[in-house]
This record gives structure tokens, sequence and C-alpha cells, in this order.
């Protein structure tokens, strides 16, 4: 790995996980929007404060352990989506190993990806089902 060095503009902030980096987030920044979105393209504009995703992350991490995932493969399909992010995020951040599966594949690709993926589970929106 090459390292290069420059002029630096401002000091960045130090952080060894991305939950020290998302928890360090919530006291900086812990009631503005870290999320804005609309469920339908002409519905109302939904938001998430950075405190609020974090309790996500850890509510729904902390769901997936109590399911007996830790440490497991854990495939992601769905839409791009606030719900997505959580889950998505949840397995990375000390749950296990996150799968996230394309939902523009055939249903015969994800059977395929989701074996040699080793996924235990699998998160997807109820829409996936059918």
């Amino acid at each position: 790995m090459q390292t290069y060095a420059g002029k630096r503009y401002f000091q960045g902030r130090q952080f060894k996980t991305l939950m020290e980096m998302y928890r360090q987030n919530v006291e900086l920044y812990g009631d503005l929007f870290a999320y804005r979105f609309h469920r339908t393209p002409d519905g109302p504009e939904e938001t998430r404060t950075y405190r609020k995703f974090v309790q996500d992350i850890e509510a729904f991490g902390t769901a997936l352990v109590g399911m007996g995932l830790k440490g497991g493969h854990i495939a992601v399909i769905g839409e791009n989506r606030y719900e997505w992010a959580v889950a998505h995020t949840a397995v990375i951040n000390g749950v296990g190993v996150s799968v996230p599966l394309d939902r523009m594949l055939p249903v015969n690709e994800v059977a395929d990806l989701l074996v040699r993926g080793e996924a235990v589970a699998m998160v997807f929106a109820p829409k996936f089902l059918g």
C-alpha cells in the first residue's frame, strides 16, 4: 500500500469501526436528519435522525443476535430504502457477514447466491415473497 501526503485542509475524525463513527455522528449531529426519503414518489417526506438511525441499527442487530444469527452470513435483498440501510449496517457492525443481493436478479440466481454466500438467513421486503 502506498501513502500519499498532501496539504491538510482539516483534521478528520478518528474512529476504528463504522459503529464508532455512527456513535460519533450521534454525539455531533444526533437530532439532525441522516435520511430523508419518500415511500412512494408522491408520498410525504419521511426523515430519520442520526440518533434514530443508530437506535434502529442497534435494535435490529440485537434482534438478529437474539435469533442466534451472530457470526452468520445474512443475505439482504430489497429496494433502495431506509430499511435496507439499517439491515445491512446492523449485519456488518457486529452481527455477521452481509450478503447484499441485487433485487433485480432472477429467483434462480438469488437461490444460487444464497447457497454460494453460505447465507443462514435472509432479510427482505414482503413483496419478494411472491
